[in-house]
């Protein structure tokens, strides 16, 4: 067919991109813009101009686009410490053990207290204590919060959640534990064998991680 006469009169004519400001303008949108132009560079320079303008804009786009998905999938920083989650829309739960109740229920410091009192047992609602499995499914669901121990909260997460919903979750310590110490007697032969378990504990990481 492309050898018949007819064929090759018809076909499209490809215009030269003549030395005018307002038609390099033009490429240069449609470069921008990821399209083409209906005029063509005529010499060599300016072809080699327009692939490397083409190349260059595409990384461009390319970059730009991965920048916006990685914005999108990032965590939030808005909620950092109990002030910012106590005047968040976020709701907040808790395990059901018996220190939760106790440490909750008691509290005292302002926002403590007020996290309970508006957040875990507002008046005339149920409280908010739940096992840990549906608190941990709640903050899968999203907008939810939930005390669990570390230790039992990462079993649960690492057996439902997936691995690029792992990286959006956050910690916010509420309790604040003193950490224990040995009482020994003045000038004891035990003194220094409890301070080097003590320093090895604490070097290992076993303290900060099950207290």
């Amino acid at each position: 067919e492309w050898r018949d006469p007819v064929f090759r009169n018809k076909s499209v004519t490809v215009y030269s991109l003549r030395p005018n400001i307002f038609d390099v303008f033009l490429m240069e949108i449609g470069a921008i813009t990821q399209q083409g132009y209906d005029a063509e560079p005529r010499s060599n320079a300016g072809r080699i101009a327009t692939i490397f303008t083409f190349i260059a804009l595409m990384f461009m786009y390319t970059s730009y686009s991965a920048n916006i998905v990685a914005l999108l999938q990032s965590t939030t920083e808005s909620i950092r410490t109990l002030e910012d989650l106590l005047t968040s829309r976020i709701s907040l739960g808790v395990e059901d053990i018996i220190y939760a109740h106790y440490y909750f229920e008691n509290a005292q410091e302002p926002t403590r207290k007020a996290i309970y009192e508006q957040k875990i047992a507002p008046k005339g609602q149920k409280p908010n204590f739940m096992t840990a499995r549906e608190g941990i499914e709640r903050v899968q669901q999203g907008f939810f919060a939930f005390h669990i121990e570390l230790s039992t909260g990462y079993k649960i997460v690492n057996e439902i959640f997936q691995e690029s919903e792992k990286c959006s979750l956050k910690e916010i310590v509420y309790i604040n534990l003193i950490e224990p110490w040995l009482a020994v007697k003045k000038n004891s032969s035990y003194k220094e064998i409890f301070k080097v378990g003590l320093k090895k504990i604490q070097e290992s990481g076993i303290q900060s991680r099950e207290v």
